[in-house]
C-alpha cells in the first residue's frame, strides 16, 4: 500500500494552526514532514538580536527555502502544505512543481501586508484556501489564482477542549475575557464597556496593548503577558464571558475579519462567546440559542450585563455552541477538504 506523505512548511508551536492541520492530515492516515520556520529565523524581543537577524535576513530566507527544496527530495511528498507561506519563495514552488509536488496554501488572514510574504507566490500554488470570504475576488482578479477556496478557520482538537469537566461560580476568574491583538478599534469596544459597565471585571491578554492602555482606566485590565495553548483554553472556560471582536476596517479596499480562530476555540473550550454580529457568523452559530452577539456599543453593554445575571442560560447555550463546533469545526474536519484537494479526489 502506497503511504502519502506532505511536506508542512510554517511555524508548528502548541495550538497554532499549522500544528493543528498537521494532526488533522495525521488522523486521515497521510505521513507528514516538516520544515519548521522557527529553525531559520531568530526571533527575539531583544534589539541587537532583532537588528542580527534584520542584517541576516536574505541567508536566512534562503536557507528556510533550501530546507523545504532538500526536504521534499529527501522524502518525495505528495504534497506540500503551508499556511500564510511566509518566507517561501516563488522559485521554490516553482522547484516544487517540476518535481510533481501539489502544493496548498492555507492563507488564515484579512490581509497580505506581512513581512516576509510574495504576493506573488499565490499565482504559484496549485491550490490556495483562505479563511476570508472577502478575499476570493482579489485572489482571482489581482493575484493570478485560477480558483480559490474559502475554508475556515478551525480549532485544534489536541488544544482547544475543556479543561474542567464541570465550572462552578467559584472556578470563574473574571466576568469579561478580552485575548487579541491590540488596536485603537477594539480598545474602543473595551473603553465603552468599562465607561458603562464598570462593576464589571474585565481581562484583556495579547500583543500590542501596553501602550495603548498605558494610564487609562483599562490599563489595570491588562494582563501583561500572553496566554497560549493550556492556559488560553482554562481562561476561556473559565471566563463568565469570552468578547469576540476583530480588527476594523484597514487596507485600501477596508476590509476586516468577520471571523477569526477565537470564533472556533472559544466554543471548543466551552467557553461562552459574545461575538460581534455578522451574516457570516450567523452561518456558523445561532445568536441567542448558542452564542451571544452584538452590533453596537449599547447592545454590547446591554449583553454583558444581561447574560452576567443569566448563568444558567448561559451554561445552556455553552453547551449548544459545544455541540455545534465540536467536532465540524475542527482543523481535523479542515484537513479532509485540503487532504481532498491534495490527493486530486476534490
Amino acid at each position: 500500500m502506497s503511504v502519502r506523505r506532505v511536506l508542512h512548511a510554517g511555524e508548528f508551536s502548541y495550538g497554532a494552526s499549522g500544528e493543528g492541520v498537521a494532526a488533522g492530515f495525521r488522523k486521515l492516515g497521510w505521513e507528514n514532514h516538516f520544515v519548521d520556520i522557527r529553525d531559520h529565523f531568530l526571533a527575539s524581543p531583544t534589539l541587537p538580536l532583532r537588528l542580527a537577524a534584520r542584517a541576516m535576513r536574505p541567508l536566512l530566507v534562503r536557507s528556510y527555502n533550501d530546507a523545504i527544496l532538500r526536504a521534499a527530495r529527501q522524502v518525495e511528498p505528495h504534497a506540500l502544505l503551508t499556511v500564510k507561506g511566509l518566507n517561501i519563495e516563488p522559485a521554490t514552488l516553482r522547484a516544487l512543481g517540476r518535481m510533481g509536488v501539489r502544493s496548498a496554501n492555507y492563507f488564515p488572514d484579512f490581509h497580505f501586508r506581512h513581512g516576509g510574504f510574495d504576493v506573488n507566490t499565490f499565482a504559484q500554488y496549485d491550490f490556495v484556501f483562505t479563511t476570508k470570504s472577502f478575499q476570493l475576488d482579489a485572489l482571482r482578479e489581482q493575484f493570478g489564482v485560477r480558483e480559490p477556496h474559502f475554508l475556515h478557520h478551525g480549532y485544534s482538537s489536541a488544544v482547544h477542549y475543556p479543561r474542567l469537566a464541570e465550572v462552578s461560580e467559584a472556578d470563574f476568574e473574571v466576568d469579561c475575557l478580552y485575548v487579541g491583538i491590540g488596536s485603537p478599534y477594539k480598545a474602543k469596544w473595551l473603553h465603552a464597556l468599562q465607561r458603562r459597565a464598570p462593576n464589571v471585571s474585565l481581562k484583556i491578554v495579547g500583543a500590542n496593548w501596553r501602550n495603548l492602555l498605558r494610564g487609562t482606566p483599562l490599563e489595570p485590565c491588562y494582563l501583561g503577558y500572553p496566554l497560549f495553548g493550556d492556559a488560553y483554553a482554562r481562561a476561556a472556560q473559565t471566563a463568565r464571558i469570552n468578547l469576540a471582536f476583530h480588527s476594523g476596517p484597514s487596507g485600501p479596499q477596508g476590509w476586516q475579519d468577520l471571523v477569526s480562530t477565537r470564533t472556533f476555540e472559544i466554543p471548543a473550550c466551552r467557553g461562552f462567546m459574545l461575538h460581534i454580529d455578522n451574516s457570516e457568523t450567523r452561518s456558523l452559530f445561532a445568536p441567542g440559542e448558542e452564542i451571544g452577539a452584538f452590533a453596537s456599543e449599547d447592545e454590547l453593554v446591554e449583553k454583558v450585563i444581561h447574560y452576567l445575571a443569566r448563568p444558567e442560560q448561559r451554561a445552556q447555550m455553552i453547551e449548544r455552541a459545544y455541540a455545534r463546533c465540536v467536532p465540524a469545526y475542527s482543523y481535523d474536519a479542515r484537513a479532509v477538504v485540503l487532504s481532498r484537494a491534495l490527493a486530486g479526489a476534490g
